[in-house]
């Protein structure tokens, strides 16, 4: 379906065709990455609001570490 799109990729030699394989799983990777950290500091910034408008509902550094760093228990 692509090479009926672009018939000019069929003279592509197999090194260029995956040059440009390369390319343009490199330049998807980029895209998602993109959208997953604006999606994150989106999160991160609601938190961050959430926080500033009720800072007792926050937690001190140090007993949070202790919950996620401590072995679970079955």
């Amino acid at each position: 379906m692509i090479f009926e799109m672009f018939p000019e990729l069929e003279k592509l030699t197999p090194e260029q065709k995956l040059l440009l394989a390369n390319e343009l799983w490199e330049q998807v990777v980029t895209s998602i990455d993109d959208e997953r950290d604006e999606a994150i500091l989106a999160l991160l910034n609601r938190r961050f609001a959430e926080f500033e408008a009720h800072p007792e509902t926050g937690g001190r550094w140090e007993n949070l570490r202790d919950r996620f760093l401590s072995p679970r228990k079955p």
